[in-house]
């Protein structure tokens, strides 16, 4: 009879990803949201819509707004929770709602309204959202 003798394996590194893991499920869930959102719209069509360009345009200054202020709000969070991760996390929750608010913006317009420009709003959040990408702090 053979033996071979036993080895063990190398211990892994001592690094703790689960924040960071957690954090990119989260981003990961709320921008494909996004997508979807556009997809149901492509097929749903408004059942009575009613032109306004008055309401498409103080949407989307909202909505700029608010996806331009994600990054401040996100900022600010983070600075007051002293660098912890639940902290941490809770300024990208927030971000990221901000850049969802805009979103569903554009929904509201497209079964509203009817305007085609809803794209625009999706997109914003979008890019928004890519730009909160969580990034691992080593």
């Amino acid at each position: 009879m053979i033996r071979l003798p036993v080895v063990s394996p190398e211990p892994a590194p001592d690094r703790n990803d689960t924040p960071h893991r957690l954090e990119l499920i989260l981003w990961l869930a709320m921008t494909v949201s996004v997508g979807l959102y556009f997809l149901v719209l492509q097929f749903f069509e408004p059942a009575a819509a009613r032109d306004n360009p008055t309401l498409v345009t103080a949407l989307m200054v909202v909505a700029a707004g608010m996806a331009m202020a994600s990054f401040a709000v996100k900022q600010q969070i983070s600075a007051s929770a002293a660098d912890s991760a639940k902290g941490k996390r809770a300024a990208l929750i927030v971000a990221l709602a901000m850049c969802e608010a805009a979103a569903l913006f554009g929904v509201v317009v497209r079964f509203v309204t009817g305007s085609p420009r809803y794209w625009v709003f999706l997109a914003l959040a979008l890019a928004a959202m890519l730009l909160h990408y969580p990034r691992r702090e080593d």
